[in-house]
């Protein structure tokens, strides 16, 4: 068969597909105008299907006015891809394989008391899932509780931008060399937590992650201060009442004058129980810790500055590879600031 009459041959095949189409385009719009005169003889009228509410919670009361954050982004935390970076949550939750297809709990993006809980919904009209813990700290920062002013996550002004983590401010900032980019999420959910919220099943959550935009109330207990800035949380939750004078003594001390240079912030290590004290690698059998009488802040420029701003008698400070050790002692032969042995200077501390 010459070219000729192959091509001949495919229009013939063309022509025989596009006649044929068209009679079935006729044949729907027939059934289509079928279906419509049998409407209108039935007076049918369309009907909306709403999406199955979330569960009821029996006695569950009214939110307080005023406190509900709407369209807060939440990101799935804890799924899969999660287990093989971190061990142990901020607030000393132990993190195993799968914990998150059943784990009800949220982070949200500062410390926050003992007993601090949220409530979600995923929609104005739904219902709401109360009393979900917080277990963590995070995202995108460990300084920003939105919540308590009623203002809107830090992360939302970043989202969609390239993001770095920067230690002076323990937060992701924008920067064109970002690793990362910010979704704006303004808390962090478990697989268990979107399950029931969404009520689908939890495995493709913990397999693969979503984000959802849900409304948001946090219950927070009151809070015993040790100085007008830092509670006594923030030491530890677990702080023996009688240490309660020394951890007051160590906010007022040392805590307040380092704010007022630096700004915010909670320390990376404050009261240590025994068991803590001796899980703690390099940590010394008769540390300061265990006293509730040392704190440990980042070791970067903003905090070497903080450190500085400290009285000169009564407190000691160790200068550690990634940290600063600041310790209340009373003996003038160790206080002032010391390196500890093997530890380089930087060059903002020369």
């Amino acid at each position: 068969m010459s070219q000729a009459e192959r091509v001949r041959k495919l229009k013939g095949e063309l022509n025989t597909l596009v006649l044929g189409m068209g009679r079935v385009l006729d044949q729907l719009e027939s059934i289509a105008q079928a279906a419509d005169r049998l409407n209108s003889a039935l007076d049918l009228q369309p009907v909306t299907v709403e999406p199955a509410p979330l569960a009821r919670v029996p006695g569950l009361p009214a939110p307080p006015p005023g406190s509900i954050i709407p369209a807060i982004v939440a990101m799935t935390w804890l799924n899969q891809a999660d287990e093989k970076s971190e061990k142990r949550t901020a607030y000393g939750q132990a993190l195993t394989p799968g914990l998150g297809r059943t784990l009800v709990g949220v982070s949200l993006p500062a410390r926050v008391p003992p007993g601090t809980t949220v409530s979600l919904r995923l929609r104005p009209d739904g219902e709401w899932l109360p009393n979900i813990p917080v277990v963590e700290v995070g995202p995108w920062s460990t300084r920003d509780p939105y919540w308590r002013t009623q203002s809107r996550p830090r992360a939302e002004s970043l989202k969609g931008a390239p993001v770095v983590w920067n230690d002076d401010t323990d937060q992701w900032e924008l920067s064109p060399m970002g690793e990362r980019i910010c979704n704006g999420a303004g808390i962090d959910v478990t697989p268990a937590v979107a399950a029931r919220l969404t009520q689908k099943p939890v495995e493709p959550f913990y397999l693969v992650g979503a984000t959802l935009s849900a409304d948001l109330i946090v219950h927070e207990p009151a809070k015993e201060m040790l100085s007008p800035h830092f509670a006594r949380y923030e030491a530890a939750d677990d702080l023996p009442n009688a240490l309660v004078p020394t951890a007051r003594r160590l906010a007022e001390m040392v805590l307040e004058p380092m704010r007022a240079v630096v700004g915010p912030f909670t320390p990376v290590s404050w009261y240590r129980s025994e068991a803590h004290n001796a899980a703690t690698p390099g940590a010394s059998p008769t540390s300061a810790h265990l006293r509730a009488a040392a704190a440990d802040v980042p070791r970067t420029a903003a905090f070497w500055r903080g450190v500085q701003a400290l009285p000169k008698t009564g407190i000691r400070i160790y200068v550690e590879t990634t940290h600063y050790h600041c310790a209340l002692d009373d003996d003038p032969a160790r206080q002032g600031i010391h390196w500890q042995t093997g530890v380089e200077t930087k060059e903002w501390e020369r």
